[in-house]
């Protein structure tokens, strides 16, 4: 096997390797939008790396058994760390994955680290359990579940005593006190998730004039008891959901006395029900495996497309040139 750096000469290829791999998920999963399995239509998507991003392919005697390509960004999920995420149509491998994976892996993690990368991370497709496999033996720990369903119901009714109704502008205000509760809930145990800061009520207003984007909202004896908040795509979500006829939940909370009452269910069955009837066709949502809450609810009624993995380097050699220039 010899590692060899990516370029466009290999595009169709490595293309085609992802499109196998991803036909076989669409297989059990037909909710899942066919858009990336055109080759020319993933061939594209790897110009969106900047020509300096390092990227591999393993061959052997002419044949191409796997690529890894990623994106270096800063402020890697909120953390303040520079960070390399490959997207699930960035990597492939189709035979003998633990070995193939081992060398990509080592050959592009050095030039992540040089570029001050200190977490690394992978979205994998769901149903590639040798892929799996060799990401968790290469230290990687599951983050993040993107799932999708069909807007067909689920069956959910509203408890007894809850009204739910559409966000209108005028809620704007509560809508944000609960948005800070979302945000204060996301650092806490067990999730110790960097702090976000709450959208402010003017943001919430922008965000309810934007069709298709909406807020459902639960209430109970008046009080705001519970919302979910849907929009076109999900920041950060798995490409392969992503289509026209495609709605994202994107956020979803409700206040820890109402909870275990079925009220996020009839939310997700209010908002399934409206946006089948504007014409969308599947229901998308991500969320962190960390969160009681979110795993405990939305595997029941999506189902999961991709795993995404995380690796927190313990130590990074600091760069020669810039510990010289600090002396």
């Amino acid at each position: 096997m010899e590692i060899l750096p990516l370029t466009r000469d290999h595009y169709p290829q490595a293309a085609e390797l992802f499109v196998r791999k991803l036909k076989r998920l669409r297989q059990s999963i037909p909710e899942l939008p066919d858009s990336l399995e055109d080759i020319d239509a993933v061939a594209e998507q790897f110009g969106r790396f900047p020509p300096s991003t390092p990227a591999y392919v393993a061959m052997q005697d002419g044949r191409m058994l796997g690529y890894l390509a990623g994106f270096v960004f800063g402020n890697m999920r909120g953390t303040g760390r520079t960070g390399a995420f490959v997207p699930e149509w960035g990597h492939a491998a189709l035979e003998d994955e633990p070995a193939v994976y081992r060398q990509l892996y080592s050959a592009i993690s050095g030039s992540w680290a040089a570029a001050g990368a200190s977490m690394h991370g992978i979205a994998l497709l769901a149903n590639d359990l040798a892929a799996l496999r060799a990401w968790f033996w290469n230290g990687f720990g599951l983050t993040v579940v993107d799932g999708i369903r069909s807007t067909g119901p689920i069956g959910a009714v509203p408890p007894a005593g809850w009204e739910l109704r559409p966000a209108e502008k005028a809620d704007a205000d509560a809508i944000s006190r609960m948005d800070a509760e979302h945000c204060r809930h996301y650092s806490q145990a067990p999730l110790f998730m960097a702090p976000r800061q709450a959208d402010d009520a003017e943001t919430v207003r922008r965000f309810i004039g934007r069709q298709p984007n909406r807020y459902w909202l639960a209430f109970h004896g008046g009080e705001l008891g519970g919302l979910l908040r849907c929009e076109p795509r999900s920041e950060g979500a798995a490409e392969i959901v992503v289509s026209p006829k495609t709605i994202a939940v994107d956020g979803a909370f409700v206040r820890p006395q109402f909870r275990g009452q079925g009220v996020a269910s009839a939310l997700l069955e209010a908002a399934l029900r409206d946006y089948a009837a504007q014409g969308f066709t599947r229901c998308s949502v991500d969320f962190e495996s960390f969160n009681p809450q979110a795993a405990a609810l939305w595997p029941r009624y999506f189902h999961p497309v991709t795993y995404s993995a995380i690796r927190v380097l313990e130590w990074l050699q600091p760069n020669p040139a810039e510990d010289n220039s600090s002396r």
